[in-house]
């Protein structure tokens, strides 16, 4: 109830807030429920669900299912990645080689009227739907999503530069909720949505198969072969890895060259040996040089030796300003976690402002329940093992045959596989 009036208000007025409360109370029905009392008051648009796991997933469509059993209605799509409903995944999205793409917008608007009575849909409802009309399943998703009331996703679609979703963030009104499960996870996620690396192996493997049909961009790859060889060399003393807080501009004039000249070659759409290796690596250095369009103090340049091969990677380690300018376009964010602590380390790093509500809520099982035992006459080093084996699996089964359900835990599967035979 205390997550659930927050959120409501917090909605309702405007603005993002923080709730830290633990595993196994209800945070995805005490944010569903609330959130969907919002929209359906016009408080906002639409919601956005957001999670970085399946198992996210499948407990926010489970919520929304108990919810529409109950009466309400909430319109909701699960948005799958592309590549995993993909019917012809080795297939480019062209019509000249994707049987669903030729014809794609002569038989959506069919398949998205079938769907459109549905107030649940998922990847086994969109892919046998798309099936039906031939049509590209997650293509049938997006344009699904533009007349959903709520629609549960991966962090991705919403603040990865890459693939978010501009038909809502760049041309919608803004009235958006966004619920962020399992906020601490965004971090890392949202460092590496704003990084970009590049591969010396994969550089020099691009530009053999260039050498006799495309000379001018061999040349340029030269260019940027040679930049990441001296660069290997000149950190050759100082290990194996290395970072600086100065941006390596002297390689994007390189870049840019290549960019320049790719896609001239990649616009004639000619087939040749090296296309796909080129679109891979053309977009590779596309990203870089976007993020290299963002670089400033939160950034460092960072360089990984492996024998002769280098990774040169642009790392974001601060996202904050990043995810604060994507939180502008909408009206209220909720970060809600068992694990927001410190919170002003990840109010900072999630881009909310030092005044930013925290919510925290106490562990609701009582603690007199809780008991720690420690058996300090077992050895488990792991020169002991083998020799201590049978005192630890005669240990666990003193514990497990108290009434309750039990889980044991192993720092290794061997070790497990040792113990589960004795």
């Amino acid at each position: 109830r205390q997550v659930a009036v927050n959120l409501y208000r917090r909605i309702r007025d405007g603005g993002h807030l923080m709730i830290e409360a633990p595993t196994g109370i209800g945070k995805t029905m005490g944010t569903l429920f609330p959130a969907a009392k919002a929209l359906g008051e016009g408080h906002v648009e639409k919601i956005f669900y957001l999670t970085a796991r399946t198992t996210g997933r499948l407990a926010a469509y489970a919520a929304v299912e108990v919810l529409n059993a109950r009466g309400s209605s909430l319109k909701t799509l699960v948005l799958t990645a592309k590549e995993k409903i993909c019917a012809f995944p080795e297939a480019a999205c062209t019509p000249e080689e994707c049987p669903n793409a030729q014809g794609h917008y002569d038989r959506i608007n069919a398949a998205i009227a079938e769907l459109f009575g549905r107030d649940l849909v998922a990847a086994d409802a969109l892919s046998a739907c798309a099936e039906r009309h031939q049509v590209c399943p997650f293509e049938l998703s997006l344009d699904l999503a533009l007349w959903m009331d709520c629609i549960i996703c991966d962090y991705n679609y919403v603040f990865d530069p890459r693939v978010r979703l501009r038909r809502f963030f760049e041309e919608g009104s803004g009235s958006f909720a966004f619920l962020v499960d399992e906020a601490h996870n965004l971090v890392d996620r949202a460092r590496d949505m704003f990084s970009a690396t590049l591969n010396k192996k994969t550089v020099l493997s691009l530009r053999r198969e260039l050498k006799v049909t495309q000379p001018a961009l061999h040349k340029t790859l030269g260019r940027i072969k040679a930049w990441m060889l001296a660069a290997r060399k000149r950190w050759d003393d100082n290990g194996d890895e290395h970072s600086e807080e100065l941006a390596p501009e002297d390689l994007y004039p390189h870049l840019r060259d290549f960019q320049r000249r790719s896609e001239a070659i990649l616009l004639e759409k000619k087939p040749a040996a090296y296309s796909e290796a080129l679109l891979e690596q053309y977009f590779l250095v596309h990203r870089f040089l976007r993020v290299a369009e963002q670089y400033d103090e939160a950034y460092r340049t960072c360089y990984h030796s492996k024998g002769k091969d280098l990774d040169l990677k642009l790392f974001c380690l601060d996202p904050a300003r990043q995810l604060s300018e994507t939180m502008s376009g909408c009206r209220s964010a909720i970060f809600f976690s068992a694990t927001l602590t410190p919170d002003d380390y990840y109010r900072h790093l999630l881009g909310l402002s030092p005044g930013t509500k925290v919510v925290t809520l106490p562990s609701p099982f009582p603690p007199e329940n809780l008991a720690v035992f420690v058996d300090n006459r077992i050895s488990t080093h792991y020169r002991e093992r083998s020799r201590t084996c049978t005192s630890v699996a005669m240990g666990i089964l003193r514990v497990v045959r108290r009434k309750g359900t039990h889980l044991v835990f192993f720092p290794s599967y061997t070790y497990l596989e040792m113990v589960q035979e004795a």
